[in-house]
């Protein structure tokens, strides 16, 4: 009987710390939070040209003015990235970009 209660003890020892494993890699899923209320291709206010659009970027959240903004964004992250990491000293001003690479119809920029 000894033995039984030992091997039902490492049993629901085994099965806790595969649960704390599980909860432990769904929760890696941390972002940083995207701080700035402008598009960050753009430049535009977000919001003002209806519902903005999130993406998450190796960790890093970002927020786009429209779907074309953000198509233009996955083509160099790293070229608007850096303006995300310069918008501090910026005083949250981004530089605009050239919209002939997409479609704005329906808003303006």
């Amino acid at each position: 009987m000894p033995h039984a209660k030992i091997t039902i003890i490492k049993g629901m020892l085994f099965l806790f710390l595969a649960l704390a494993t599980y909860v432990l890699i769904g929760c890696d899923q941390s972002k940083s939070t995207y701080l700035l209320d402008t598009c960050i291709v753009s430049g535009e206010k977000l919001g003002s040209m209806g519902d903005s659009v999130s993406y998450v970027h190796n960790g890093q959240e970002v927020k786009f003015c429209c779907k074309g903004c953000q198509a233009a964004f996955k083509k160099d992250p790293n070229k608007y990235l850096a303006r995300l990491e310069g918008s501090a000293a910026e005083d949250h001003q981004i530089l605009g970009h050239d919209h002939s690479g997409h479609d704005h119809s329906g808003h303006d920029h």
